[in-house]
């Protein structure tokens, strides 16, 4: 099965992202603090993105 064929892939990894991002910026100071940033950005990016392809599709 393929990353993109799979129903509940990408919803797990962005929810794993979310939730290390949250720990790591909470248990540590400094680098942790920048990798806890890393972390919830990237959720905003893949909303970011899935709603771009959303419009261009429509569209």
């Amino acid at each position: 099965m393929n990353l993109r064929q799979s129903t509940w892939t990408l919803p797990v990894l962005i929810a794993l992202a979310s939730l290390i991002g949250l720990v790591v910026g909470l248990v540590g100071d400094g680098v942790f603090d920048a990798l806890g940033w890393i972390g919830l950005l990237s959720v905003l990016l893949a909303i970011g993105w899935a709603w771009k392809r959303r419009e261009a599709i429509r569209t």
